[in-house]
């Protein structure tokens, strides 16, 4: 029930995801999200002319045989496919607060440790406030560790959002001495991040400071961290 509670909740942005995707999908097709449906169809009228009228099949009733598996099977193929690139087609992010390009939610007094991480998603808070650029707000009382990181994506929120993290940094309204997390050696793109943040051990560097090693301190760039298209990569997701 929670399920259907949440898809409830959040039908607006569920809508509006949707839309976004049909509209992208069919933008330079003559026949439009029609074409979704010809596109089976057509598949079957092949299949049920191909194989009963000139391959002589004599199964009995072929063509509904075919239907059953067409579809379902047609239907699996293209949201594997779909699947495959959601990621890099949804690197723009968006909704109604909680919003984080890494992590969304989580769990109070659970550990967390993010390491050797970045993103460049851009982010948008329908709501404008509670967006952070890896990590949207947490509980207080929630002790976590994010180092080595860094955020030079777009955030649109102007509330309780933060470069690395959200919840009140901006304004220094977060009263940090209660606050059980640490952040070490963390980074972001203040040409793209702009409002005034107080978090902790976060340096803002403009895009050309991105592109200098030298200003990402205590980062392993031998094994872990390699430069490119000026800025830092994980040497993992880059070909020789």
């Amino acid at each position: 029930m929670k399920f259907f509670k949440a898809l409830y909740d959040y039908r607006e942005l569920l809508k509006t995801s949707i839309s976004k995707d049909v509209r992208g999908k069919y933008k330079n097709s003559v026949l439009g999200i029609l074409w979704s449906f010809l596109n089976p169809l057509l598949q079957i009228a092949v299949y049920a002319l191909v194989f009963p009228l000139i391959m002589r099949n004599s199964i009995p009733n072929y063509t509904v045989f075919i239907c059953c598996g067409l579809i379902p099977w047609t239907f699996c193929t293209s949201a594997i496919n779909r699947t495959s690139f959601t990621m890099v087609e949804n690197g723009n992010i968006i909704g109604e607060g909680n919003v984080g390009s890494l992590v969304t939610s989580y769990l109070v007094n659970n550990n967390l440790k993010i390491e050797n991480c970045y993103s460049h998603a851009n982010l948008t808070s329908l709501c404008d406030y509670d967006a952070g650029g890896l990590l949207a707000p947490g509980d207080k009382q929630f002790s976590y560790n994010i180092s080595n990181s860094y955020f030079d994506g777009k955030i649109n929120a102007t509330y309780r959002t933060g470069p690395i993290k959200a919840m009140n940094e901006n304004n220094n309204t977060d009263n940090l001495s209660k606050i059980k997390y640490t952040i070490s050696n963390c980074y972001y793109n203040n040409e793209n991040f702009t409002l005034t943040t107080n978090t902790p051990s976060t340096t803002g560097l403009t895009t050309s400071q991105f592109a200098e090693q030298s200003n990402f301190a205590g980062w392993d760039f031998e094994n872990t961290w390699i430069m490119k298209d000026g800025r830092p990569e994980l040497r993992i997701f880059v070909k020789d």
